[in-house]
């Protein structure tokens, strides 16, 4: 049989045909592109792309990891071949793209192929999957959560209570007062992990630390758990970070636990681990991860269709079928691998390994209050908070470590307020401000403080963004973001750092 020699033209001709985009760069610049390559960006025609650099296709966030990528083959490392990126469409808004690259040498250069797909619509459809999920598993979460509240309001409260009985009594009130504060510490500690695991989902990669998600993962866990359930953990020292939002990597280790505690309704064991995957390179580092329970196991005519979405077996309101095809998806989009043992009888262990950060990106590190600072002489704050307990008690810490607070409840009042001293020449030398208030929020607060003192250093502070408000803060050097609830010695170094810095 002869060989089919397909004239150039008609070539071109069978490429533009093509649905999906395809783009061969080359020294950091697009050399030839086919018309759904140019269609995907807005252009409408190929000749309009040939030139450009990756910087015109890729948002910002994006771009150093796939000039890192392109750095990598120069340098004949091994690259991923699949992966997924934001791409900058003509008009302005973001593409989601899915990308398959292959290179190759060409008149001494190495040429790389990508053939890109427009994955916008899944990527949202997946979103909606992971929330609608994340909301089944935090249904079960809050069960057990809500007693634990109860009990430690209940000593918060109780203990104040025993505090003033013994002022009354002229004894010291020191003890009771501690216990009160210890409470109300691990309130605050159990709402931290409850908006880590529900926080707002950000494409971009920042990096998680294995063995503190896994921690987390079990404390989130453990207020659900009946008493005939052992859960441990098994962490290797040292773990690398993994490049995947911390909530999605949390949601994953919940979604397998909360699926194993199914498994097990008479009681067992369950045990997440965390280690080096096996194989590593100094190039190419993977983390593995395994969620192994001693459950009832898996069906074999069941399993290979455990990862298809809305396929359960639970009962008509037991299960949305989301858990694991929410857990397929998130891995494999960061570049991760799913795989699964299971007998009927001998329980099931999940295997997940995620590939570690390049070199240069944390983990996120857990704050430590600091001892507290001298405040400086003669400095004066604004504190603007419509909660006149925080707004109280923000006014009342502050003043004990030396400064004078002038407090307000809106954004108005604060901009008001701020005019009139500007105009008497008396300084305000720096500005706590709450982020979710009527009228003005805290981000187009702060923009008006700026306008009149472009100088003013500013803590943004806030208990949860629930609509993303932070997104639509400007980036700025002199704006510091600080979450609430937070303890009089952080208050104190917080604002102390902040002035200092000037």
């Amino acid at each position: 049989m002869s060989n089919l020699h397909i004239p150039s033209e008609h070539l071109r001709a069978i490429l533009d045909a093509v649905p999906d985009g395809i783009g061969v760069e080359r020294d950091g610049r697009i050399v030839w592109a086919n018309r759904g390559f140019a269609r995907l960006y807005g252009y409408a025609d190929a000749d309009e792309v040939l030139g450009g650099s990756l910087g015109c296709f890729v948002v910002p966030e994006d771009l150093a990891r796939l000039e890192e990528y392109s750095a990598q083959r120069l340098r004949g490392e091994d690259v991923p071949e699949h992966y997924r990126f934001r791409g900058l469409h003509r008009a302005g808004h973001q593409v989601e793209i899915e990308i398959f690259v292959s290179s190759y040498e060409h008149d001494g250069a190495i040429h790389v192929l990508g053939a890109l797909r427009d994955v916008t619509e899944r990527v949202a459809l997946a979103r909606r999957m992971e929330q609608s999920q994340k909301l089944e598993a935090l249904g079960t979460l809050t069960r057990g959560i809500a007693h634990d509240f109860n009990n430690l309001l209940t000593a918060v409260m109780g203990n104040i209570a025993v505090a003033r009985e013994r002022i009354a009594m002229g004894q010291d009130p020191g003890t009771a007062l501690n216990r009160a504060a210890i409470a109300a510490d691990k309130g605050a500690q159990l709402t931290r992990q409850l908006q880590a695991f529900t926080g707002r989902q950000h494409p971009e990669h920042e990096a998680a630390d294995p063995a503190l998600l896994v921690r987390d993962t079990v404390e989130l866990l453990e207020h659900t758990l009946s008493p005939s359930i052992q859960v441990s953990t098994e962490l290797a020292d040292g773990l690398p970070a993994v490049a995947i939002p911390p909530d999605q990597l949390q949601q994953v280790l919940m979604n397998l636990a909360l699926n194993a505690v199914d498994a097990m309704p008479d009681g067992g064991r369950l045990v997440l681990r965390a280690s080096q995957a096996e194989g590593a390179t100094a190039q190419h580092t993977s983390v593995r991860f395994e969620v192994q329970d001693s459950g009832q196991g898996i069906d074999p005519a069941v399993l290979p269709r455990i990862f298809e979405p809305f396929f359960t077996t639970k009962p008509v309101g037991k299960g949305t079928g989301l858990g694991l095809a929410v857990v397929f998806g998130t891995v494999t989009t960061h570049g991760g691998t799913v795989r699964v043992q299971s007998e009927p009888g001998l329980g099931t262990t999940f295997h997940i390994t995620l590939p570690a950060t390049t070199p240069g990106i944390d983990p996120p590190q857990p704050g430590h209050d600091s001892q507290r600072p001298t405040a400086p002489q003669d400095h004066t704050l604004l504190v603007v908070d419509d909660d006149p307990q925080v707004r109280a008690i923000f006014q009342e810490i502050l003043e004990l470590g030396g400064y004078r607070v002038l407090a307000v409840d809106s954004g108005p009042a604060a901009i008001a307020l701020l005019a009139d001293r500007l105009e008497r020449d008396q300084p305000v030398h720096m500005a706590l401000v709450d982020l979710v208030m009527p009228v003005m929020d805290g981000v187009a607060c702060i923009e008006q403080l700026h306008a009149r003192c472009p100088r003013l250093p500013i803590l943004l502070c806030t208990g949860l963004d629930r609509d993303g408000r932070l997104d639509a803060l400007p980036a700025n050097p002199l704006v510091q973001v600080m979450r609430k609830p937070v303890s009089v010695d952080r208050l104190l170094s917080e604002v102390a750092a902040r002035l200092a810095s000037q």
